[in-house]
C-alpha cells in the first residue's frame, strides 16, 4: 500500500477493527458486506455505541480503507462504502486563550505541577510546537537564540521519529526560555 503509517496509527486502526468491526460483523466475508450492512453499522456506533460524529468517521475510515485495499487485491469486486457520506462534525468548537487568561496561567509556575509541565506549555504557546515534538526536544536542539526541531516523540511508546513534515525546523524562542530550558538539561542531562 501507498503512504506512511505510523505504529501507533496502525495501533490504533487495530483497534478499531478489534473493537468495532469484528463484534459488529462477525464471520461476514468482505464479499458479502453492502451498503447497507455498512449504513446500519453507522447507526449501530451512533445508537449503541453512542460515538461522536467524528469517532465514527475516523471507524467508517478505517473500514473503507480496508475494503479499497480489498478491491485493489481482486479480493472484492467494488468497495460497497464508496457510497457512505461523512458524518457532519459534531465536536467540540476549539478556541484560544485571550490575553488575560495567557497572563493568568503563565504568571507563576507555582500553578504548575513542576517546572518540565510550565516551561513545556509555554515553550508550546510561545512557538507552537506539537506536543509529540516538545516531548522528543534533545538537549542538542538547543541552539543560542533557536531550537531546532528535528524530532517527535511517537505516541504509545515507539520512540522518536521525524517531525510531521519530516523536515527539521529552527524555532525562535525568548532568551528567557532558553535559560528555562538549560535548566531543565541540567537537572535531566
Amino acid at each position: 500500500m501507498k503512504g506512511h503509517y505510523s505504529q501507533n496509527n496502525a495501533k490504533i486502526q487495530r483497534r478499531y477493527v478489534t473493537n468495532y468491526l469484528l463484534p459488529y460483523f462477525g464471520d461476514k466475508r468482505l464479499d458479502r458486506i453492502n451498503d447497507i450492512d455498512i449504513e446500519n453499522w453507522v447507526d449501530y456506533l451512533d445508537d449503541v455505541k453512542d460515538l461522536t460524529n467524528v469517532s465514527i468517521n475516523h471507524r467508517v475510515q478505517a473500514l473503507k480503507t480496508m475494503l479499497k485495499e480489498a478491491v485493489r487485491r481482486k479480493v472484492i469486486r467494488e468497495n460497497p462504502a464508496t457510497g457512505i457520506p461523512k458524518l457532519p462534525y459534531d465536536g467540540k468548537k476549539k478556541g484560544i486563550l485571550n490575553d488575560d487568561e495567557v497572563v493568568r496561567i503563565f504568571s507563576s509556575q507555582d500553578l504548575w505541577i513542576d517546572q518540565q509541565t510550565f516551561t513545556a506549555n509555554y515553550l508550546a504557546a510561545i512557538t507552537g510546537m506539537r506536543l509529540g515534538e516538545l516531548l522528543g526536544l534533545q538537549s542538542d536542539s538547543i541552539k543560542e537564540d533557536y531550537i531546532l526541531v528535528k524530532n517527535a516523540l511517537e505516541p504509545g511508546g515507539f520512540g522518536l521519529k521525524g517531525t510531521k513534515t519530516e523536515d527539521s525546523r529552527p524555532v525562535p524562542i525568548p532568551a528567557a526560555v532558553r535559560i528555562q530550558l538549560l535548566e531543565l538539561r541540567m537537572k535531566n542531562p
